[in-house]
């Protein structure tokens, strides 16, 4: 029986474990993932492994994908233990509001699977009195530096595709295309109609943009072969301001958790950079047992 010690975040409803530890290898993590994430295990939508210790901090996703919402819950992790120390973004990053700059945030770098350069990172803490407390709720976002922004593609009448580092994405217009009841079929035969079953990971959103942006994303991770239709998907947030957007600005996609990200994108001398940020708050932590590959 193997011990793993756990934290257990909800950035944004997007249920995540994150393990601090690297130990284990890829085959493992995702084995170890997928035992986690059981109803009457932990329960889980993803789970991510972390080495905070090295410089700069590292998470390595259970499918070695890219995923948002796992490194905001990870940079609200480096705050609770005082590692985000930056008043500004690391070199190389800009604020993503200059305009209202909020002197609580602090910042960082983060290393992360599916993605090659370090991402910046920043949280603060939402009730001050709890800020000493690994379960204080906080503000946490996540800023990816892209030298162009991803292609928008059409390949069918109200699905756009969009693909991102470490994670594709179909956002199928829900006008045209509702959200389906069978939603792990519907998902497993867009993968398989739109040729992606070979990538890491394929978001498959359903899109509604009347008042406001409204996401229903389905997420699918190879190398555990797990499909969850998520109460939140920042990368999958990242990709519809990107659809609807073209370009820079800011947005809110509201998520089925109830929760708003907020997606900024600046353009900096060609090349673009883009900020998800959002609520994360840490709901559990201790030690989970697993047992061993027989």
């Amino acid at each position: 029986m193997r011990t793993l010690p756990f934290f257990k975040y909800s950035p944004s409803g997007n249920i995540t474990i994150l393990v601090p530890d690297l130990s284990l290898s890829p085959a493992e993590r995702a084995r170890c993932a997928s035992l986690l994430m059981r109803p009457g295990h932990v329960h889980a939508e993803q789970v991510g492994y972390t080495d905070l210790a090295c410089d700069p901090p590292r998470l390595e996703m259970m499918g070695e994908e890219f995923c948002v919402n796992a490194c905001r819950a990870a940079a609200a992790l480096l705050h609770a233990e005082g590692r985000l120390r930056l008043p500004s973004p690391p070199e190389g990053f800009v604020r993503p509001d200059p305009d209202r700059p909020d002197p609580d945030w602090r910042y960082g770098l983060l290393q992360c699977s599916g993605i090659s350069r370090p991402l910046a990172v920043r949280a603060k803490t939402i009730v001050a009195a709890d800020a000493d407390k690994p379960a204080a709720p906080r503000e946490a976002g996540v800023c990816l530096s892209l030298p162009a922004l991803p292609d928008v593609e059409n390949p069918a009448e109200g699905i756009h595709r969009v693909r991102l580092p470490g994670i594709s994405h179909l956002i199928l217009d829900a006008a045209l295309h509702p959200v389906p009841a069978d939603w792990l079929n519907a998902a497993a035969m867009l993968r398989r109609a739109f040729d992606l079953e070979n990538e890491e990971a394929v978001g498959c959103l359903w899109l509604e943009n009347g008042i406001a942006a409204r996401l229903t994303p389905v997420v699918w991770v190879r190398a555990t072969n797990a499909a969850q239709q998520e109460t939140a998907c920042g990368s999958g947030s990242l990709a519809c301001a990107v659809h609807l957007l073209r370009g820079a600005g800011r947005i809110e996609i509201l998520q089925p958790g109830g929760d708003a990200l907020e997606v900024i994108i600046q353009e900096q001398a060609g090349s673009f950079q883009a900020w998800i940020s959002g609520r994360v708050e840490c709901v559990a932590k201790g030690a989970a047992f697993v047992a061993d590959d027989a």
